[in-house]
């Protein structure tokens, strides 16, 4: 019973509330929805666009890492020192990657730790806000999860690949390097780039299809949105068009009777806004 009220009472106050009142909610209500909708493409634009400014990174990683695999091998042939160097700084880059990914895996991250490994390896700095956003707060969603890890696997392997530059460095310094020691660090660096190779095929694929799923659930996302706030908004102009038309209707029937004589005719409109005052104007001139 007490439901029954309240509803009868939520439709009177309806009912009461000013014509213009109602426009201005309604037109208030259309400004609602355009304003939410562009939030959420807005939303998915950025959202799209870091994870393609990841994939973007990926690459520079990549390259990063296939400098330095060659420079170790120029190393190991002209034992020259200039060759290590550059071996050293590219791994370096490499390095503040790593650090940006401890940081993502972190419950309390160090912005300024990931912004720094990340520009330092060639990435626009105003990209890295976006992904920063994507890695930390999708970090347990699986198309985002699953390049994490591959990440954090290949970063094992640069690790590997740095022992292997530094043992040959200190071998070549003492001059103590055998023939053996070289081919077992060809061989190892062999192994090495292939895992790495395999490693950035899984990254690039796996973000690759995390950006197609989230394209996708983006879609469904708007979509969604679309048709449940235009279903509220088209609820509310079809009930306020129809009440309009209906009450307009009872005044143009009862004017018409009272126009050719009737005067005992009333129109019955009861609400408290405009046209429930013109109704009542006209019932009491007659």
């Amino acid at each position: 019973m007490d439901v029954l009220l309240n509803e009868r009472s939520s439709q009177r106050k309806w009912k009461d509330i000013s014509i213009s009142k109602k426009i201005y909610f309604l037109f208030g209500g259309l400004l609602s929805i355009i304003f939410i909708e562009s939030v959420v493409l807005y939303t998915s634009i950025q959202t799209l666009s870091s994870v393609r400014a990841l994939v973007a990174a990926e690459g520079k990683w990549s390259r990063a890492q296939k400098s330095a695999m060659n420079q170790i091998h120029s190393y190991m042939i002209s034992k020259d020192p200039i060759h290590f160097y550059a071996f050293q700084k590219s791994l370096e880059k490499i390095k503040g990657v790593q650090e940006a990914r401890k940081e993502i895996e972190s419950n309390h991250p160090n912005y300024e730790i990931f912004y720094s490994g990340l520009t330092k390896i060639g990435n626009h700095p105003e990209d890295v806000p976006g992904m920063f956003y994507i890695l930390y707060n999708f970090k347990n969603f699986e198309p985002i999860k699953k390049p994490i890890e591959i990440w954090a696997t290949a970063d094992k392997n640069i690790a590997e690949l740095w022992r292997v530059g530094q043992n040959l460095h200190e071998k070549f310094l003492s001059q103590n390097d055998q023939e053996a020691d070289i081919q077992l660090a060809q061989a190892k660096l062999e192994v090495l780039d292939g895992r790495l190779s395999s490693l950035e095929n899984d990254f690039s694929e796996s973000l690759s299809l995390g950006a197609r799923n989230m394209e996708g659930l983006i879609f469904t996302s708007v979509l969604m949105s679309v048709l449940l706030l235009g279903s509220l908004f088209s609820i509310f102009v079809i009930r306020f068009t129809r009440e309009l038309k209906r009450n307009f209707k009872k005044i143009e029937v009862s004017t018409s009777k009272i126009g050719h004589g009737d005067l005992k005719e009333r129109i019955l409109i009861d609400q408290e806004n405009e046209l429930g005052q013109i109704a009542t104007a006209i019932n009491q001139m007659v």
